[in-house]
């Protein structure tokens, strides 16, 4: 619900242009305040198996697919449609759901207010396994007598999320997961 003064209100236009900054909510940060990593070696012999388990902490984002009625509409943007499933339909829903009721004629001015709302905004902190790196020297007396020493590596990259704060199917740091890369390649050495 919009208000002008304490009176709700409809007319999305007149409470954009009445609303003092000062009455803005301010959620937090949207860059992370905390952040870092840890990575982990594990060696058996000539076998070494990597993992880094990245964190960022204490900042807030807001939903990249927050529903907005004009996009569903005119673009056929299906990002919100699960939302719209579970929209404002009958008197009591408010109760169980934050997304509005679809009404025709679309206003965007009414889509831009849902999507700027307090409603959107999430906290961002999670913490992702971001990579997984094996490494292999191939073992090898003729070889290491004459000073050449051959490695296999294997990488793995943006392998997802472990936790995250937020009960949104949508990765924080990005809005949608990022691609998974993989590497493979030899070393050698004289």
């Amino acid at each position: 619900m919009g208000f002008i003064g304490s009176e709700a209100s409809t007319d999305y236009a007149r409470i954009f242009a009445s609303t003092d900054r000062r009455g803005l909510v301010f959620h937090g940060p949207a860059r992370p305040q905390i952040y870092g990593s840890l990575r982990n070696t594990f060696r058996y012999r000539s076998l070494s198996l990597s993992v880094n388990i990245a964190y960022e902490l204490k900042y807030f984002f807001k939903d990249p697919h927050a529903l907005g009625y004009s996009a569903l509409a005119n673009d056929w943007n299906l990002d919100g449609y699960d939302k719209y499933l579970n929209r404002w339909k009958q008197p009591g829903d408010e109760l169980v759901t934050s997304v509005p009721s679809f009404v025709y004629p679309l206003n965007t001015r009414r889509d831009n207010f849902y999507t700027a709302s307090s409603v959107n905004v999430h906290p961002g902190d999670h913490i992702r396994l971001r990579d997984i790196a094996l490494d292999w020297i191939v073992p090898g007396e003729r070889l290491n007598r004459k000073g050449i020493t051959v490695a296999l590596k294997g990488y793995v990259n943006n392998l997802g999320i472990i936790w995250k704060q937020t009960n949104l199917k949508v990765d924080p740091a990005y809005g949608i997961p990022p691609p998974i890369d993989f590497g493979i390649g030899a070393m050698i050495s004289l």
